[in-house]
């Protein structure tokens, strides 16, 4: 995994575009916005020199200064553990800068992104009535 830039940020938010369908009308300048004035981080996972993941990550969140939010997460095949090696880096990521805790949401129905959460030591904390599971995790 390696650190991203704008151009992968481009061509990530195609491929989240394209798995996540309530985020397929996101544009670069929204996401732009969205990761101003945070400590923002795009990480990039690649399978011969070709990206295969695209991790987006800022803190604090909340408000709480030794907190971070992973926002946005996709990879090209899922059910081969890059999702669950992509966190497991992130985390390691997170650490090292000094962030305590992650919080997380994804769709109860999202089965393969709950499983490499909580294999990564993530533990729910809530549901809401839409049908989203809220986790998080000490680091």
């Amino acid at each position: 995994m390696r650190k991203g830039n704008l151009t992968d940020l481009e061509q990530g938010l195609e491929l989240i575009k394209e798995k996540i369908i309530e985020k397929s009308a996101l544009t670069l300048e929204q996401t732009l916005e969205r990761l101003s004035e945070k400590d923002s981080h795009i990480e990039i996972v690649e399978l011969d020199k070709k990206p295969i993941g695209i991790h987006i990550w800022y803190g604090p969140y909340e408000n709480e200064g030794e907190s971070c939010y992973i926002w946005l997460g996709a990879i090209k095949d899922v059910g081969k553990g890059i999702g669950s090696e992509m966190i497991r880096l992130s985390l390691r990521n997170m650490r090292g800068l000094g962030y305590k805790r992650v919080y997380v949401k994804t769709k109860t129905k999202n089965i393969l992104a709950k499983k490499a959460l909580e294999k990564n030591g993530f533990k729910e904390y809530d549901i809401d009535s839409s049908g989203i599971s809220y986790l998080k995790r000490e680091l």
